[in-house]
């Protein structure tokens, strides 16, 4: 995995959690995410990460150990996908286990022309169409141009889900300016994506409030300096 380094040594561009001195002081010992080039994807931090988020699964190789069987036993192709967030297991600020679905681009086929018979197994995303039986069809928190997704993508609910440490996951988008957050499901779209999984997820917490909840959680005495409790 990335040597560990704040992303605070960046000269070009720091992220909005460390443009405000409070927070920054209390989630700085925690960071993990490496500063990287353009063209590369970041490792995002924990309290960027939240059900609905769709994040990166790297390479086979890149993602070093591997606890759950069922993810190990994949073909190499099965990785360097995206993936979509389905629950964040945090056991302290620089531990988490993520579980989360597969999603894809079917090789950049319309779903309307796969086999009938697969056409359940996929959930598709803005700016994709519609799903072509269901009408359904998921949306982003932000789709302004180049914070949506860069193909049309699809979530499998026919593969169910996986689960690896927060640290192997990187973000969708590549460049210093990305976060975990960035590409996030809408809450409603996001409970369509559960009932159809049959799964059930952690809270929702709105993207606003991610690290007023992670520093409450999981920074000892981190709530009473930044909020003034």
């Amino acid at each position: 995995m990335d040597t560990t380094t704040s992303a605070s040594n960046t000269d070009t561009w720091r992220p909005s959690w460390e443009q405000q001195p409070k927070i920054n002081n209390l989630l700085r010992p925690y960071s993990t995410a490496a500063v990287v080039c353009d063209g590369r994807r970041p490792r995002p931090e924990l309290w960027d990460i939240c059900n609905g988020c769709i994040l990166w699964l790297p390479p086979k190789p890149d993602v070093g150990e591997i606890p759950d069987p069922r993810l190990s036993s994949r073909h190499p192709d099965f990785f360097d996908h995206p993936v979509l967030v389905l629950k964040v297991e945090i056991t302290s600020p620089r531990d988490a286990n993520v579980l989360f679905a597969k999603m894809t681009s079917l090789d950049k086929t319309p779903l309307e022309r796969i086999h009938s018979s697969h056409l359940d197994q996929y959930l598709p995303v803005f700016p994709a169409k519609p799903h072509p039986t269901s009408g359904l069809l998921l949306r982003l928190e932000n789709e302004r141009p180049k914070r949506g997704m860069v193909n049309n993508s699809y979530v499998s609910i026919h593969e169910g889900v996986f689960s690896l440490d927060y640290r192997a996951l990187r973000c969708y988008a590549a460049g210093q300016k990305a976060d975990g957050y960035r590409h996030r499901l809408k809450r409603e779209s996001f409970d369509q994506v559960v009932t159809e999984l049959g799964y059930s997820s952690s809270p929702w917490i709105e993207t606003g409030g991610l690290w007023e909840e992670f520093i409450r959680k999981h920074v000892p005495g981190g709530a009473e300096v930044a909020f003034d409790i």
